[in-house]
């Protein structure tokens, strides 16, 4: 979730999911995606729901780990 979008930002926008009716919109994973890395800013983001806060830039690896971490495990198909 981008917290400076225009419009809407991210944290109005994450309130939505939360207070969604449906209980799989609400249990949606948020991670915030922001350039600032203050203190209060890490705790707006925890407030308004999201899950993680993710500092601009990422690397891949940091991104697959925060991702692995609210996803739930692949299973493999088996052809029938």
């Amino acid at each position: 979730m981008d917290c400076m979008m225009p419009g809407m930002d991210g944290f109005a926008a994450t309130r939505l999911l939360r207070d969604h009716l449906d209980p799989r919109v609400r249990g949606t994973p948020v991670f915030a995606l922001t350039a600032s890395a203050m203190p209060e800013d890490r705790a707006r983001c925890e407030r308004s729901g999201m899950d993680r806060v993710l500092i601009k830039p990422i690397s891949r690896d940091e991104l697959g780990a925060a991702l692995a971490e609210v996803a739930p495990p692949r299973r493999e198909s088996k052809a029938a």
